[in-house]
């Protein structure tokens, strides 16, 4: 997707800023938080999946609403081609790592250099939320929480179960809070 697309969609005066690409919000959705490196996106080019994700991370939607979302971006097609999901999909690490990034490096680093405000966390600090910290979080809090001793849940009970233990990660504040703890690092957002 595009600016321009985007622009075509969201019409509200909330959506104002996309119509000068040289705003904070254009110049954040045309950043590298807002790209996919695996699909060669051009600088123009937005990634519809990070901008579902983010969607679902700030929207005050139905949190089982917001399950189905999420779930339709980790099983391509939604529940409608996945009868199920296991707790070893190919598409848990980089979905789950874009939604840790988005809400920890990601959108925050984008918006501190194009706002030109100070940078809360150092580049240690930073890398403490790189992928290994992401990998051992998915282990040891998601998927316990969500799969618990299984390896492969039916799409209702993976709602249920995202609804109900893990709605941390619908929203970017609860999410941040437990990327943060799991990393040792205090929260100064």
């Amino acid at each position: 997707m595009t600016l321009e697309t985007l622009r075509a969609e969201f019409t509200s005066p909330a959506w104002a800023d996309l119509k000068n690409e040289n705003s904070i919000l254009s110049k954040i959705l045309l950043s590298s938080a807002f790209k996919n490196a695996q699909k060669g996106q051009s600088a123009g080019q937005i990634d519809s999946d990070t901008m579902i994700l983010y969607g679902v991370l700030l929207c005050q939607g139905n949190p089982s609403d917001k399950a189905e979302i999420f779930y339709s971006v980790l099983q391509e097609g939604g529940k409608d081609a996945h009868d199920f999901i296991t707790a070893s999909d190919k598409d848990l690490d980089p979905v789950i790592q874009k939604l840790c990034d988005l809400v920890t490096k990601d959108a925050y680093l984008e918006f501190t250099k194009i706002a030109g405000l100070q940078q809360l966390y150092t580049e240690e600090d930073l890398e403490k939320l790189s992928g290994d910290t992401i990998s051992a979080f998915k282990e040891d809090v998601y998927l316990d929480d969500v799969f618990g001793n299984f390896s492969r849940l039916e799409y209702s009970e993976w709602n249920k179960q995202s609804v109900s233990k893990a709605l941390y990660m619908f929203n970017t504040k609860t999410l941040r809070n437990k990327l943060l703890d799991h990393a040792g690092l205090e929260n100064k957002y």
